[in-house]
């Protein structure tokens, strides 16, 4: 009974939603209130989104029971490229054709997601096929991205963009458009879980209890509608926002409905088991850092796009923070264990506390030491879940 109360309650995931809830309201009392204003809460989500996408990636890197230490790397590189592309090749090409400029833009776009495509082919062979830990191959390409970025962009600031690629970072749609958007969001949440909760129901599978459930969906839906008042308060739903969303939903099915999914998971369960059960181990690892090097250059159009600049900085220690995101919303660093929908408010969580920082004027060196803590924190924590979780098992 202990166990099925200890599992079947979703105790993560409400420990994380009043974890942000907490973090809030102790940034509010110290900023005055500030800190709870809808420009500011649109600030801080905006902040989450560039990290929720390497996040998002980070979470099937881990369940398959690896690491990347090269994302902020790869977020710096594929920045500047996109940015140099406009300013450089494409834009010769405008001046002998009737090129425009949300051509230059897609096509700049397209290129860039192929370059992190080939990044991790290129991280992924060296892990899946010559066996080489990834956190070696990572750390290596942390190092090596991080020279190209130098590299290319000669140690300048890149600026400005063009005004068809800036949208993507500084766009808000229509408030009208923000409430479609929310409300097609809040149907799939209900549909899904009536859907979930009669399959459960028809192969006799043990869920969670009927009136937690039906709370934790109701308090989902408030949250999903007061953060769309509060943004409309401000401009609007931001699009780097929405497409993170979507990106999201897309995500979130692949882990869970597809044989790549599923795949996944058993690999970072028992990688040998996962073998000889007849899944092919290496090549859903190579699709795994792929996926992880398309999310990274995704994060670097997007941040790029918000900044109107690529800088030689950028990306710095973002794979502390989408690690510690991931972890924090429950994905397990010993493999097997984690969802996508965790790893996006864990970047909340993160980028509330780093947003919260900055406004009561934490000198930055403690602001390094504080995330330091934190992270060693949420990994002690993890570490106590997975071993109580198998002493549970065992009693049971």
């Amino acid at each position: 009974m202990k166990r099925y109360i200890y599992e079947r309650v979703g105790f993560k995931n409400i420990f994380v939603i009043m974890f942000v809830v907490i973090i809030w309201v102790i940034f509010s009392i110290f900023t005055h209130g500030m800190f709870l204003t809808a420009r500011n809460i649109s600030f801080i989500i905006l902040q989450a989104t560039i990290v929720a996408y390497i996040a998002m990636g980070m979470v099937f890197v881990i369940v398959s029971g690896n690491i990347d230490l090269s994302v902020g790397s790869v977020v710096g590189l594929t920045g500047a490229i996109v940015a140099i592309l406009q300013f450089g090749l494409l834009e010769r090409i405008s001046l002998f054709s009737n090129v425009s400029q949300v051509i230059i833009t897609l096509i700049a776009i397209f290129i860039t997601l192929i370059f992190g495509a080939l990044v991790g082919v290129w991280q992924g062979s060296w892990i899946a096929y010559g066996r080489v830990p990834s956190f070696i191959v990572t750390l290596g390409g942390m190092l090596f991205f991080r020279g190209a970025v130098l590299g290319v962009t000669k140690g300048i600031t890149i600026s400005p963009l063009l005004s068809s690629f800036k949208i993507l970072g500084e766009g808000y749609l229509p408030k009208f458009a923000g409430n479609i958007i929310a409300g097609f969001f809040i149907f799939l949440l209900w549909i899904s879980w009536i859907f979930k909760r009669k399959l459960k129901i028809k192969y006799r599978l043990s869920s969670r209890f009927f009136i937690v459930d039906l709370v934790f969906q109701v308090v989902l839906t408030g949250i999903i509608i007061l953060i769309t008042v509060i943004l409309n308060m401000y401009r609007g739903i931001p699009i780097p926002v929405v497409l993170m969303l979507f990106v999201g939903l897309v995500l979130g099915y692949i882990s869970k409905n597809t044989s790549f999914g599923r795949n996944v998971y058993a690999i970072g369960g028992d990688m040998e088991a996962s073998r000889l059960s007849g899944i092919n181990v290496r090549l859903n690892l190579l699709l795994v850092f792929i996926l992880m090097g398309v999310l990274s250059s995704v994060s670097g159009i997007i941040l790029t796009a918000r900044l109107d600049a690529a800088t030689t900085n950028a990306g710095s220690l973002f794979e502390l923070s989408a690690i510690a995101a991931c972890v924090i919303g429950g994905t397990s660093l010993f493999g097997g264990v984690g969802s996508i929908s965790g790893a996006v408010i864990g970047s909340l969580v993160i980028a509330s506390i780093d947003n919260g920082m900055s406004m009561v004027n934490v000198k930055i060196f403690w602001q390094y030491m504080i995330k330091g803590i934190i992270l060693i924190v949420i990994v002690w924590l993890d570490v106590n879940f997975q071993s109580r979780k198998k002493k549970l098992e065992i009693t049971s």
